[in-house]
This record gives structure tokens, C-alpha cells and sequence, in this order.
């Protein structure tokens, strides 16, 4: 089950509307199989197998899905597109109340790609969030995101506001996973507010529970009781058992969180007489496991033991009816076979009756059994207890001094990362200092002369010679116009480079990557050249003229390519003091490419090249090639996280003795037609 434990938000409006359908469907069920028996088109086949598919979709997922593949077969024949897309995707939400996601996900994508070639914009957003959904059990985020993403621009083109709000819900859940519980807030409530516009009691309910969720999780118990109290009016009034049954479960669990533990078992106990009305087994093994968590916390070792014994012993009950309702399938396809369907009823009742005598029989074969192991357990339970108490306190002393661990590694990794940023910092300051160099040699030596040229100038006006004297001025102007030029060219390159490093909050801003690289290769260049005179490397550059701009946040880019050029030269510096030959010439490489989607930045060296058995490692923490002292290890692992973060690639191509090759590739986000 997801960290969203029982959420009632897109899925289980799904649920309930599904479940909603087949109670609608259940007077129609026999209409339906006579249809069948003497259906004689295959339009007639396909109604009839997809109305008895949604029948049996949460009771018995296996009939579902063979109803549904007979429809398959019988749009196929009939060529119908649509229908034939609609049954995908209905085995395909089949597979994902079955939990098997693979085939969920197979037959979700066959719905897609005919939803796409038919331009059913409205049907493919379904599929997204229904695939998207799917990885809400897995807690595989990036993929909800993903799919989320191939719908957006669809959501927000189309006109439907029941799928504006799924979407936002959708968002909203996402941005809950990766505790961006700001953002999360502001989609839910947006989610919240279209479901109040269109008056849908279901969805404001879901969307308030959502939201009581995602503030429980930022441990602001109070708003969260808030939302759940509201949503607790509405499915009150609105009579749905089922929907109470998992709210309880949340406050219960927001009242243990507050430790109210009194307030928390009364709305565990709600939860449970719900879910016993309803007879929904999964809400009471939810209830039971989170009972048995907080009469841990208390702690109540007594209790706690009780409802994991419930817990356990209600799990084991599920795999057996589990086994029962494939038993009961198995039947039902051989009844369906008959065309009579009272005597079918009759031969089933007496089947389940033979069934009903087979099971009496085995329960009273163990009942001696069974007494004799209540009474062994009976008299262990304190032994038991005592064993339990001590456990738990064990588990306490390794909690703390895994949390003391934590603790130190965190401390140790920001150390190692503020290192990494000073190294860079050092190389940045080598090249900057470099850069600086030129101009301030030119405006001491344009000064010095000038101040020569000015003792000239009052030694001619001292012995009359005026003209002279006013070509000696001339040449002073000319000269403090070099000054001004070259002091001008100084002040340039400080605030360019304060641009590109100074300590902002990683807000995003437009940059121009032509530019931004260009200066850190230099930078890097003239930064190596200051540690060793000898070093010279020829720099060629392929600059795409419609590159434009790009959204980043320009000191963490700046940081990556600064890295990857800081690595590129000490490849090539190492390889020219290692070989032998005089033919070498140290080269690296610049090329920025604009794509339809992405913008691309290649740094290439001719050095030595990684070897094959390292190149999967080099983007690991605290693995490097350099000698030890040369590097932490830190470098291409902070700039392959820096590239992730901004939804981009960073990939590395070498080949051994000739080349290193690492592409940046950044996504561009274009406008809405």
C-alpha cells in the first residue's frame, strides 16, 4: 500500500463509480447472458460482454477480463475501432484492481495508441491518469509524473471540467509524494474548487480528504482534521459507508499522530463498524495494522499483540476466500454454458451445498487440533509478552543509533559537498584572476607613462614651448582613454562574473548557454594556466546561432559546466605529460546544438579516455579516477543531480587512449499552440 495509505482521491473515485455501476448492472445480469445465447451480431456480442465485464470487475477480476477478451474478439470482427479501444482499457483498469501491473499497463497503452490514431483527445486523458494511477501503488512518482505530463496539454486544451480536476487532484498527489507539500496544496485546492463549481459531492469530498492528507504529512493535524471533518459532513449525508469506513482510518491516524490516542482508537473503531457494514476486508486490515502501530507507541504491548494477531489471522482469511471466489469463477463459466437458467441456480445451490458439507467436515477433522493449540498458546501468552517487551526495546536502542549514524553522514556529506564547492570556487577565482590580469597591466602601464608624459608636459610649459606642451596633452588623453577602455573591460568581466556566481535562492532565470559556456571554458583554461605556465590547449567551438535562451538556474549550470571543463583540461594535461610523442596537441572541443525539444552542450577532450570497466561508476558519489588528494569524488556526481533536477540528461562517450565526450541535454519548454 503507497505512503497515501487508504486515499480517496482519483482512484478511489473510480472505485466507488465503478462499484456504483456494477449494483446498476446486477437486475441486468441474466437480461445479459440471454443476449449472448442468442446474440447473431457481433455489435450485440461487444455490448453484452463489456456490460458483463464491468459486472464482475471487483468480484471476480478473471471473469471480468474473459468477458471483456470476448469482446475483443468480437470488435475485432466488426472492425470497431472505439469499442475495441474501450475494452482495452476496461481489462486494463481490471488488471489494476488485481494489482498486476505489467498487463494493466499493456493493455492501457493498446487503448492509447488507437485513442491517438482516432484524435479521441477526451478518452486518451483518461488513459494517462488511469496508467498514472497505476504507479500510485507502486510509488513510483517519476512515473505518475510522466504520464501526468503527456496529459497536461490535453486537460488543458479540452473544455471538461470533471478531467480538469482529476488532473489537478492528479498534480496535487504527485507534489504530496515528493513532500513539495506547498505545491501539493495549491493543485488540491484547485482540484477543490472546480469539484465545488460543478457541484460533485464525491469530488469535494475526495479533494477536502486529499487535502487533510497532505497537511497531516506537514504535521499541521489541526487543518487536517479541518478538511476531514468536512468531507465527513458530506458522505454522511450522503449516506456512503464506504467512503466513511477509509475517512475514519485518516482522522484516526491524525489523532494518533497528535498523540490523542483516546480520540484515535474512537474513529479506529468507527473505521472498522464501517468497513464491517460494507464488508470491505481491506479497510479492516488497514485498521487493524494501525492500531497495532499506535497501542505501539503508547505503549500497550497487550493490545498491540491483539490486533496483529487480527491483522495476521484476517490476511491468511483473505488468500483463502481468495482461493474460494477462483473456485466459485470456475463454476459460474461452466453454469453460463446452460441455457436454462433456473435449473443452473438449482445445480448451483446444490453445488455449494456439497461445498458447504466438504468445508464442515475439515473444520471438525481440526477442531480437536485447533483447541489443543489455543490452550498451547494460551498458557505461552505471557512468556510471549514479555519476550515482545523486550524486542521492542532493543528496536528502540538500534533506532536511536541508527539515527545517530543519519545524523553524523548528513554532517559528513555536507562537509564533503562544501568542499567540492570551495574547489570550484578555487578554479573560478585562478580564471577570473587570469581575466583581470590583462586590463589592469594595461591601465598600470598606460598610468605610469601618462604620469612621465605630465612631468614632460610642465617642464616644456616651464621653458615656453607651448605647442609642444599641447602635444604631450594630447598624448595624455589618448592615453587615459586606454585607461577608461581597459578599466571599463575590468569592471565588465567582475560583473559578468558576479552574474554567473553569485549566492542566489535557485530561482530559475533565462540564460544564454552560448555565452555562459564560452566564459567558464575560459574560465577553467586560465585557471589551469595558473597553476602550470607551460600548459597550452587548443579550444574550438561550435556555437549554434539559434540556441535563444533557456529557464535554469544559471549558478548551478554555470557549477556543472565549470566541473566538466576543470575534468576536460586535466585530461588532456595529463595525457601531454605522459606521452612521448611530440605530435599530441592538447584539443578541447565546445559545441551547442538547439533541438525541436531540448538544447544540447558537448564538452570533448582528446585525453586518455575512461576505461570501460569504470565508466558505469563515474557518476557515483565519491568515485574518481584522479590520484588521491586530486579530487573528492564529488564533482560528476553533483553535476549529474543538477542536470536531474532540471529535467535534463547527462551523459558521458569515450573511447580509451583517444576521447571523452559529456553531453548535457536540457528540455525546452515551448509554447501552447
Amino acid at each position: 500500500m503507497s505512503n497515501r495509505k487508504l486515499n480517496i482521491g482519483i482512484a478511489c473515485l473510480l472505485f466507488i463509480f465503478s462499484i456504483g455501476l456494477i449494483y446498476a448492472q446486477n437486475d441486468r445480469v441474466k437480461d445479459l447472458l440471454q443476449q449472448l445465447e442468442v446474440a447473431t451480431h457481433d455489435s450485440t456480442r461487444v455490448y453484452a460482454n463489456k456490460q458483463l465485464g464491468y459486472f464482475y470487475q471487483h468480484s471476480n477480476q478473471e471473469k471480468a477480463i474473459n468477458y471483456f477478451n470476448d469482446g475483443v474478439i468480437a470488435a475485432k470482427r466488426s472492425n470497431d475501432s472505439l469499442q475495441l479501444a474501450n475494452l482495452f482499457y476496461s481489462i486494463g483498469y481490471t488488471f489494476s484492481v488485481k494489482q498486476e501491473l505489467p498487463n494493466a499497463i499493456e493493455n492501457y497503452l493498446d487503448a492509447a495508441r488507437i485513442y491517438e490514431k482516432l484524435k479521441d483527445d477526451w478518452r486518451l486523458v483518461n488513459t494517462y491518469m488511469g496508467i498514472s494511477n497505476l504507479y500510485i501503488s507502486d510509488e513510483d512518482v517519476d512515473k505518475q509524473a510522466q504520464y501526468l505530463d503527456y496529459a497536461e496539454d490535453l486537460v488543458l486544451k479540452g473544455n471538461d471540467s470533471v478531467q480538469l480536476g482529476n488532473f489537478y487532484s492528479h498534480k496535487g498527489v504527485i507534489y504530496d509524494q515528493r513532500k513539495s507539500y506547498d505545491s501539493a496544496i495549491v493543485y488540491l485546492k484547485k482540484s477543490l474548487k472546480i469539484a465545488q463549481q460543478i457541484k460533485n459531492k464525491n469530488s469535494i469530498a475526495a479533494a477536502l480528504t486529499n487535502l487533510g492528507l497532505t497537511y497531516k504529512h506537514i504535521g499541521n493535524t489541526n487543518d487536517a482534521l479541518n478538511y476531514y471533518k468536512q468531507a465527513l459532513n458530506i458522505y454522511e449525508e450522503e449516506k456512503n459507508d464506504f467512503s466513511l469506513g477509509i475517512l475514519y482510518n485518516n482522522i484516526a491516524s491524525a489523532h494518533a499522530q497528535k498523540q490523542d490516542y483516546k480520540s484515535g482508537e474512537e474513529a479506529f473503531n468507527k473505521s472498522i463498524d464501517y468497513a464491517n457494514i460494507v464488508g470491505s476486508q481491506q479497510i479492516l486490515l488497514q485498521d487493524y495494522k494501525d492500531l497495532a502501530t499506535m497501542y505501539g507507541k503508547q505503549p500497550d504491548y497487550k493490545k498491540q499483540a491483539e490486533f496483529l494477531e487480527k491483522y495476521y489471522s484476517l490476511k491468511d482469511s483473505l488468500f483463502t476466500a481468495e482461493k474460494e471466489n477462483q473456485f466459485s469463477q470456475l463454476e459460474s463459466d461452466y453454469i453460463i454454458e446452460k441455457k436454462d437458467l433456473e435449473l443452473e441456480a438449482q445445480q448451483l445451490d446444490i453445488e455449494k451445498k456439497q461445498i458447504q458439507n466438504t468445508i464442515y467436515i475439515i473444520l471438525f477433522s481440526f477442531s480437536v487440533v485447533i483447541l489443543g493449540l489455543l490452550l498451547f498458546y494460551y498458557k505461552r501468552s505471557r512468556k510471549k509478552n514479555n519476550l515482545l517487551q523486550s524486542q521492542n526495546q532493543l528496536i528502540i536502542e538500534q533506532k536511536d543509533a541508527l539515527e545517530t549514524t543519519l545524523s553524523d553522514l548528513k554532517s559528513t556529506q555536507s562537509q564533503l559537498i562544501q568542499s567540492e564547492k570551495m574547489a570550484s570556487l578555487g578554479e573560478l577565482t585562478a580564471g577570473i584572476a587570469h581575466e583581470i590580469q590583462n586590463p589592469l597591466n594595461f591601465v598600470n602601464n598606460f598610468a605610469e607613462v601618462s604620469n612621465e608624459l605630465i612631468d614632460e608636459m610642465l617642464e616644456e610649459l616651464d621653458n615656453g614651448d607651448i605647442e609642444e606642451g599641447k602635444a604631450i596633452a594630447n598624448d595624455v588623453k589618448q592615453n587615459l582613454e586606454k585607461i577608461n577602455h581597459h578599466g571599463k573591460r575590468a569592471d565588465g568581466i567582475v560583473k559578468g562574473m558576479l552574474q554567473h556566481s553569485r549566492n542566489n535562492s535557485g530561482e530559475k532565470e533565462l540564460v544564454d548557454l552560448n555565452k555562459l559556456t564560452d566564459e567558464f571554458m575560459r574560465l577553467a583554461y586560465h585557471g589551469l594556466r595558473a597553476k602550470d605556465k607551460s600548459f597550452n590547449a587548443t579550444l574550438e567551438t561550435d556555437f549554434d546561432p539559434k540556441l535563444g535562451v533557456i529557464n535554469v538556474v544559471s549558478q548551478e549550470i554555470g557549477r556543472v559546466i565549470l566541473n566538466l571543463f576543470t575534468n576536460a583540461f586535466y585530461a588532456v594535461n595529463e595525457r601531454q605529460s605522459t606521452t612521448e610523442s611530440n605530435d599530441y596537441k592538447p584539443t578541447i572541443s565546445l559545441t551547442t546544438k538547439r533541438l525541436k525539444n531540448s538544447i544540447t552542450v558537448a564538452i570533448k577532450d582528446n585525453g586518455n579516455g575512461i576505461p570501460s570497466e569504470v565508466v558505469s561508476k563515474i557518476f557515483e558519489p565519491f568515485f574518481t579516477t584522479k590520484p588521491t588528494g586530486k579530487g573528492t569524488g564529488l564533482g560528476l556526481s553533483m553535476s549529474y543531480d543538477i542536470i536531474k533536477a532540471h529535467n535534463g540528461q547527462l551523459e558521458v562517450y569515450t573511447k580509451t587512449g583517444e576521447f571523452t565526450e559529456f553531453k548535457i541535454t536540457l528540455p525546452i519548454k515551448t509554447k501552447k499552440s
